[in-house]
C-alpha cells in the first residue's frame, strides 16, 4: 500500500524543491513541488505548473516516487485533484510498471473521473474532485515502479496550466490478509480418513478445489470440514474471498496422501 498527502510524516514522494519533468516537450518553466497554497485535507498538496508553447502538443511528466507497490486483484488507485484553469484539467497521475509499460496507454477508464490518460480532461476548475481507478482489475500481479504526475495538453493550446493533487492512495484490502489462512491438519501421509479444517481471518471466506486447479468464484465455498476418505492423492488448493466477491491473488495448497490403515491398496 502507498498513501501520502504530503503532510509531515507522510512518505517523501517528492522533495521540497522542484522536480524536473521527464519526458517533457514544449513546456516552459515546468515545476513540481509541495505547496501550502491549498489542500484537500491537511495543510499541503502537490502542485504542478508550466506553460505550453508552440503548435505541437505540450506535455510534462514528473516522476515523484519510485517506491515499489505490488498490484493485487482489488487494488485501487485514488487521488484528489484541483485544476486551477480549464487547460489544467488535462492533468492526472500515471503509473509506470516494472515491465516498462505505462498505465496511460492501456485505454482503461476510471470508475470516477473518466479516461486515465492525463490528456483526457478531468475534474472541475477550482474544485477538488476525486479520481478512482481500479488498477487491480487490469494490472494484477504487476508492480508499480514509478508514480508520475503529468500535464498532457492539446496541439496548439498555449498558455499556463496549474494543478493541485492531494490524498494519493494505492491500496488493496486483500494484500495483508492471506498469510493468516491455515489448514489443519497440514498436508502429509495419513492412514484412513482425514477431516481438514480451513480458517480465514475476520469475515473473509474461502473457496477451494481438490484436484489441484486454482480456485475461482465458482469453486466450492468452505463451510465445514473437508472430508478426505478415499485412498490416493488429494491436492487441496484454497484462496481467500472478500464478502463482496473479490478473490485474493494468493492461492495456497496442501497435498494429502490417504492410505488404508494397513497400507496402500
Amino acid at each position: 500500500m502507498f498513501r501520502t498527502g504530503w503532510e509531515t510524516g507522510d512518505p517523501a514522494a517528492v522533495g521540497q524543491g522542484t522536480t524536473k519533468p521527464s519526458p517533457e516537450k514544449d513546456v516552459q518553466d515546468a515545476v513540481c513541488g509541495i505547496t501550502d497554497l491549498d489542500a484537500h485535507s491537511g495543510k499541503r498538496s502537490l502542485r504542478i505548473a508550466g506553460k505550453p508553447y508552440g503548435q505541437d502538443r505540450g506535455y510534462a511528466y514528473f516522476s515523484v516516487s519510485n517506491t515499489p507497490v505490488a498490484i493485487y486483484p482489488d487494488t485501487i488507485l485514488s487521488y484528489w485533484m484541483k485544476p486551477l484553469n480549464t487547460r489544467s484539467m488535462q492533468s492526472g497521475i500515471d503509473l509506470t510498471f516494472s515491465d516498462g509499460t505505462p498505465m496511460r496507454n492501456s485505454g482503461i477508464v476510471a470508475t470516477v473521473g473518466g479516461g486515465v490518460h492525463p490528456c483526457n480532461p478531468k475534474g472541475s476548475v477550482g474544485e477538488w474532485k476525486q479520481i478512482i481507478i481500479p488498477v487491480g482489475r487490469y494490472f494484477q500481479d504487476k508492480t508499480v515502479e514509478d508514480i508520475v504526475f503529468a500535464f498532457d495538453g492539446s496541439p496548439g493550446d498555449t498558455g499556463p496550466f496549474e494543478t493541485l493533487f492531494d490524498d494519493l492512495v494505492i491500496e488493496s484490502k486483500l494484500s495483508d490478509v492471506p498469510w493468516d489462512v491455515t489448514a489443519h491438519p497440514a498436508g502429509g501421509v495419513y492412514a484412513g480418513r482425514v477431516n481438514v479444517d480451513l480458517k480465514a481471518p475476520g469475515a473473509y471466506r474461502i473457496r477451494y478445489t481438490l484436484d489441484g486447479t486454482p480456485p475461482d468464484s465458482d469453486s466450492p465455498l468452505y463451510t465445514k470440514s473437508i472430508v478426505l476418505d478415499s485412498p490416493g492423492l488429494h491436492d487441496l488448493r484454497y484462496v481467500i474471498q472478500a464478502v463482496d466477491g473479490r478473490l485474493s491473488c494468493w492461492t495456497f495448497g496442501q497435498l494429502y496422501d490417504i492410505t488404508l490403515a494397513n497400507g496402500r491398496p
